[in-house]
């Protein structure tokens, strides 16, 4: 079925969700590069420095870079294969409602069942990405800290 059979309270509801995760998406890649950035620049700090003690810091902001790098990945993950639950879901919907050899109420408790699966499965799937995102979140902050904290101690030893 295409989108111009859709119910006009479907096609909003689609609209929307469809803007959102790709708003989503769009700041999970945001993060991702900024991490990518940020090792690189990291490691360009070191190229021409012995491995010291005092490195220690920037090596654990490379890790929580990285740690950032794969829960976006993840996060985006999920959020694609949500996307195409919704998709199918829509299209079962869709379906159900062009079948003509079906009541009405043969009708409503196939698109119920679509709802209740749908919900389920979107309830878990929002659960499991509020996670990625906090830890991805979690993760580019302590990186952050951690590389201030060895640039302040790069600067006194410097001194």
């Amino acid at each position: 079925m295409n989108s111009a059979n859709e119910p006009p309270i479907l096609k909003e509801v689609s609209n929307h969700i469809r803007y959102a995760k790709e708003s989503q998406l769009k700041f999970a890649y945001f993060f991702i590069g900024l991490s990518v950035a940020s090792i690189g620049y990291s490691i360009n700090q070191t190229l021409d420095k012995k491995l010291i003690w005092m490195q220690l810091p920037l090596w654990i902001a490379i890790f929580l870079f990285f740690l950032s790098i794969v829960f976006g990945f993840s996060y985006i993950r999920i959020l694609l294969a949500s996307m195409n639950i919704d998709i199918k879901n829509i299209q079962d919907y869709n379906e159900i409602e062009a079948d003509f050899e079906l009541t009405n109420d043969e009708k409503y408790d196939k698109q119920l069942k679509i709802y209740y699966s749908s919900k389920k499965s979107s309830e878990e799937m929002t659960k499991r990405n509020k996670v990625n995102y906090q830890k991805q979140k979690l993760a580019f902050l302590g990186a952050i800290v951690s590389f201030v904290i060895w640039r302040i101690i790069e600067m006194y030893h410097l001194m």
